[in-house]
């Protein structure tokens, strides 16, 4: 079976368990007693999923192949701490999965899977922004070597447990984990400050997705209150990054270059700046230096799958279509699930006119409503600048290419749009109810199409 149903004994004591982070030495309780004195608002919204009654909370989600000899050794560790486990295999999509198993206390991994590991944790950080890497996430691995314990710094994973090949070993990694599932030690002060931390650089990620106003001052007034209570934060680096993020989120470009530079100043170990910084020279254009940044961060960490994304994007920047399809590519090798590189390739292929190989690509990515996004975008600048018939090439291309399911309504309505301008009302007025068969709701549509319906009764008259 893909999915695989482990041990269900004693419940009340499985309620019980609570789950800690950083290493078999130091743990981090995954809310504290002080949580109450600390900064609220959007951190208490958005980790909200995480202060579920612990009834709910008393399984761990393993993947892993059944065919190694990990999943007994993990089985065996969860039945000891009384966890219950269900297992998933590497060729089942977590993003498909995710919905069932979100609620699950651990997600435990096998770093040796056919999938690589970090291709799962880079899917479930897109999948949940805030997903808790440090507390929820425990990586089992034969043999960890320097880049591997890198890449899992950079999720913020801790929790390793090395797998020796000599079986005579095993007990003592056995002991190892188990004391990982059953750690429930109290968190010391500067502990319960780095939690903090993390909870809120999980809702900066998040409000990243939706940039809504109202949540980015939110988090201003989190972080105020923060420096309030703890003044000596203001000369820190996460304080920097965080505060240039916000800045970015708001698109004031260069008042965040200059903190996100302040904050790998004070820490040029800080691989969260860097990542940022990288994002705002992306959006200012200066390719060169994010590039250079890149490969700074890519010598501790070559593996890294986003960051290879990453320079796909830049070089697609520059109009390097070589370049960027190479490193598209380079992912795919590792993981042919990256929604990222899918698209990011499709898009090469849609410029180039080749829309065959670009639909084959979007039929694999489970992140095509992106593209379809990006897609409407660059129609709408078309419309704009008045090119009416390129833009209806254009978003007839995007009908050809795009899945059914990111066909949507704004699609229709952009197409609607385009006719309405160049003054082809009865093609305006189909393409517009075609969007609100899609969404009998669409307020936009539904106007516009009364517009186009005047316009069209008044040329009969």
């Amino acid at each position: 079976n893909r999915i695989s149903v482990g041990c269900k004994r004693d419940l009340q004591s499985c309620q019980k368990t609570r789950f800690h982070s950083a290493s078999l030495a130091s743990s981090i309780n995954f809310r504290s007693p002080d949580d109450d004195k600390l900064p609220c608002g959007l951190v208490d919204q958005q980790f909200e999923s995480y202060a579920m009654n612990e009834s709910a909370r008393k399984q761990a989600l393993v993947i892993c192949e059944d065919q190694s000899n990990v999943w007994p050794f993990i089985e065996k560790a969860c039945q000891s701490a009384s966890l219950d486990t269900f297992r998933l295999s590497t060729d089942i999509s977590l993003r498909e999965a995710w919905t069932r198993f979100q609620n699950h206390e651990l997600v435990i991994i096998h770093w040796e899977n056919q999938r690589p590991c970090g291709a799962f944790l880079e899917e479930l950080k897109e999948i949940e922004p805030q997903f808790d890497f440090t507390n929820r996430t425990i990586v089992v691995t034969s043999s960890p070597g320097r880049e591997d314990v890198i890449y899992l710094s950079e999720f913020g994973v801790h929790k390793l447990v090395r797998l020796p090949e000599n079986r005579l070993e095993r007990p003592k990694a056995a002991k190892a984990l188990q004391l990982i599932l059953s750690d429930n030690s109290e968190q010391t002060p500067a502990e319960r400050q780095k939690q903090l931390w993390l909870r809120l650089q999980r809702s900066t990620d998040l409000v990243g997705r939706t940039r809504k106003s109202e949540d980015i001052k939110r988090l201003r007034q989190n972080l105020t209150e923060f420096r309030r209570r703890q003044p000596q934060i203001e000369s820190s680096a996460r304080y920097f990054e965080m505060l240039g993020r916000l800045d970015f989120y708001e698109d004031k470009l260069d008042t965040a270059e200059s903190l996100l530079r302040k904050a790998v100043e004070i820490n040029p170990n800080f691989y969260r700046a860097f990542e940022a910084l990288i994002e705002v020279y992306i959006a200012q254009r200066k390719f060169e230096l994010a590039l250079n940044i890149v490969r700074k961060l890519q010598r501790h960490n070559k593996n890294n799958i986003s960051r290879m994304v990453t320079m796909g994007d830049i070089y697609a920047g520059m109009e390097d279509e070589l370049k960027a399809e190479h490193y598209y590519k380079l992912v795919l090798e590792k993981d042919d699930r990256n929604g990222l590189a899918l698209n990011g390739l499709a898009k090469i292929r849609f410029r180039q006119g080749k829309l065959d190989e670009a639909k084959n690509l979007l039929s694999r990515s489970c992140m095509a409503s992106k593209l379809a996004s990006y897609l409407n975008q660059e129609g709408i600048a078309l419309v704009r600048a008045g090119k009416f018939e390129q833009a209806l090439k254009h978003y007839s291309n995007a009908q050809y290419v795009l899945p059914q399911q990111e066909k949507g309504p704004m699609l229709f309505y952009n197409i609607g749009l385009c006719y309405s301008k160049w003054g082809r009302f009865q093609m305006a007025a189909q393409f517009l109810r075609l969007a609100l068969i899609k969404s009998p709701e669409y307020e936009k549509a539904k106007r516009l199409l009364s517009q186009v319906e005047l316009r069209l009764s008044t040329a009969v008259a």
